[in-house]
């Protein structure tokens, strides 16, 4: 009995040892993923230093190119205030033009009207003139002087005062002719006043160009300062991730640190023991002497229980590592689930966000076909005024017509000096009619290039927001094929390392059968592995939360988007089994697990279906 205690006792010691070199073994490790996620902090702090140096200078770029944007809309309204006043001015002088156009009418019917008195004085003073020579033929002569004398007096009188008011008449005419002079003048200048507001138009026009440009620069740095905004808010939850799992690591670390003292401890214990058992094996050499007739009868059921018993700890510690392992792994991938989950709420902000960008576009679309209406407006406005403008030319060729014939008859009386006023009256109202006309076709010059820089603008607009689909579609489909290759690495790695070890304890194994082996997306949940003497409960999942990662593309979308139906089924099974036959052993048979997964990978299906069957037998007794 005693030397089955020693045995006993050597055996648990060298359990104990091979225990420590594997806690040293884990200890190294952990060393290392420590020093490799301290690495890690240290990226993610220059990556947040780096996005922080961009977010400043993005930040004093935006300001200064809003500032420039104030500085031009200042500078925008102080010369719509001059145009406004300048408009004004010239509608002030063209009444003025009209009213003197009046006053120059009302005389040219006062000129008239004093031409025909003139005539009918003429008219008057001939058949006066013949009055007298038939009265003169019949009177004596006396009589006849005497009543010439009284009809000279009277003519020279009416003569006197026709001269006068051929003098008022005249004086007019050199007023109005002054008042002509004063109102080319203001012509003159109101040309020149409309010459520098259009010069001032296109100034204005190309700032305003130029502030678009500015606009739409300021509209993409704000672009990226949202997602530089973004990337620095998805490097500070990764960097409190890593600060997490670097808090758990130095937390095992220390856990492993205290175990590793407990060893070392533990094997002085040990040391002072064996001391104390060689000095017992000194005292008990003699009984061994003595037990050595007994030891060589029982050494050769001892050994086959030996055999028996290495084998089956051996199965039972590679069992029991496999197992560790797989918690390990499901425990890594509820982690990468989780972060993939925060992946799927950060594509969703962007989607928002991106469909935030495309509403802006249309509104500014329908604020440019808002300017278009408004500019069809404003031609229809001038194509009446002109058509105003072609009436009141009518109207002046009609006056020049009746002004023709005055001055057919004005040659019979005035002579040359009145056909010359006509002549340059005619000319400057040819003058005026063409400088009509050029403003007309410069006006229609004017609206045929804003309606044609309207549509090149809503052109841009849509190319826009094609290309911010494309953009979107084509971020969508990389991100999902980002993750699905993601998901497929790490399901793969699990499958393998599940269903491609073989230990010794294996007796008989099913084969494993994969009918998609090319493109192989295995899907273990989060079911934890349980110990072999525990029956595992069935759990079935009929859909996972990952599946809103690929639920993004819809109807309502733009874009269509092909619809691929896979259904494939996969069944594995695995039986491990240690038979064995001694007196008084103990037989364990371990649970079987099923995992059914069904999930949803947006408009795809795939159903799998594996089964796990775990059988072992474990024996301890000894017989003392």
């Amino acid at each position: 009995m005693s030397f089955h205690y020693l045995q006993n006792e050597y055996r648990d010691s060298l359990g104990r040892l091979k225990r420590k070199t594997s806690d040293n073994i884990t200890v190294n490790k952990h060393e290392t993923l420590y020093r490799s996620i301290e690495e890690r902090v240290a990226d993610v702090e220059e990556g947040k230093r780096s996005a922080e140096i961009k977010l400043a200078s993005a930040k004093e770029l935006l300001k200064s190119q809003e500032e420039a944007l104030k500085q031009r809309d200042d500078e925008r309204r102080t010369m719509k205030s001059k145009i406004v006043a300048f408009e004004l001015e010239a509608r002030g002088k063209e009444a003025q033009i009209r009213h003197l156009n009046e006053l120059v009418k009302t005389l040219k019917n006062d000129l008239e009207n004093s031409q025909t008195e003139v005539r009918t004085l003429r008219e008057r003073e001939d058949q006066w003139d013949m009055k007298r020579i038939h009265v003169d033929s019949k009177l004596p002569g006396d009589d006849s002087e005497v009543r010439i004398k009284t009809l000279m007096s009277t003519f020279e009188t009416e003569r006197q005062n026709l001269n006068d008011t051929v003098r008022k008449l005249t004086s007019q005419l050199h007023s109005l002719e002054g008042k002509n002079a004063d109102l080319k003048d203001d012509a003159d200048k109101l040309k020149r006043d409309l010459a520098r507001v259009e010069r001032s138009e296109a100034e204005l026009r190309r700032s305003l160009e130029e502030q678009t440009r500015t606009a739409h620069d300021a509209q993409h740095l704000k672009d990226q300062l949202l997602m530089a905004q973004s990337d620095l808010t998805n490097a500070n939850n990764r960097k409190q991730q890593l600060e997490n799992e670097l808090t758990n690591v130095r937390s095992d670390l220390r856990d492993h640190k205290q175990q590793l003292h407990d060893a070392n401890s533990r094997i002085s214990d040990l040391q002072r023991q064996l001391q104390d058992a060689n000095a017992n094996k000194s005292r008990l050499a003699d009984k061994i002497h003595e037990l050595e007739r007994m030891i060589a009868s029982q050494r050769t059921t001892e050994n086959g229980l030996r055999n028996q018993l290495s084998s089956a700890t051996g199965d039972r510690k590679t069992l029991q590592n496999e197992l560790d392992e797989l918690r390990r792994r499901i425990s890594r991938m509820e982690s990468d689930k989780h972060g993939m989950f925060e992946k799927i709420e950060e594509f969703k902000k962007i989607r928002i966000t991106l469909i935030k960008k495309i509403e802006i576009l249309e509104t500014e679309k329908r604020n440019a076909e808002h300017v278009i209406s408004e500019t069809a407006a404003q031609r229809e406005a001038i194509e009446r005024s002109l058509s105003a403008l072609e009436h009141e030319n009518k109207e002046l060729a009609r006056n020049c017509a009746q002004l023709q014939q005055q001055i057919a008859q004005l040659e019979l009386d005035n002579g040359n000096r009145l056909i010359s006023l006509t002549n340059k009256q005619k000319e400057e109202h040819e003058r005026f009619v063409q400088s009509v006309k050029a403003e007309k076709a410069q006006v229609e010059r004017i609206i045929e290039n804003r309606d044609r820089t309207q549509k090149n603008r809503i052109k841009q607009l849509e190319n826009q927001l094609n290309i911010m689909r494309e953009q979107l579609n084509s971020e969508r489909l990389r991100r999902r094929d980002a993750s699905d290759r993601v998901y497929i690495n790490e399901i793969s790695k699990i499958s393998s390392s599940v269903f491609g070890t073989n230990t010794s304890g294996m007796m008989s194994a099913g084969s494993v059968v994969y009918p998609q082996t090319d493109n192989f997306d295995y899907v273990i949940g989060s079911q934890r592995l349980l110990p072999s003497f525990y029956t595992a409960p069935t759990m079935h999942y009929s859909s996972l939360p990952s599946a809103d990662a690929y639920r993004t593309s819809t109807l309502d979308e733009p874009v269509d988007m092909t619809r691929e139906v896979i259904a494939s089924s996969y069944r594995s099974s695995a039986v491990s089994g240690v038979s064995g036959q001694s007196t008084g052993m103990s037989s364990t048979v371990g649970g079987v697990s099923t995992l059914e997964p069904s999930i949803e990978l947006g408009d795809s299906e795939v159903t799998k279906t594996t089964t796990i069957i775990t059988k072992k037998t474990t024996t301890t007794e000894y017989s003392g």
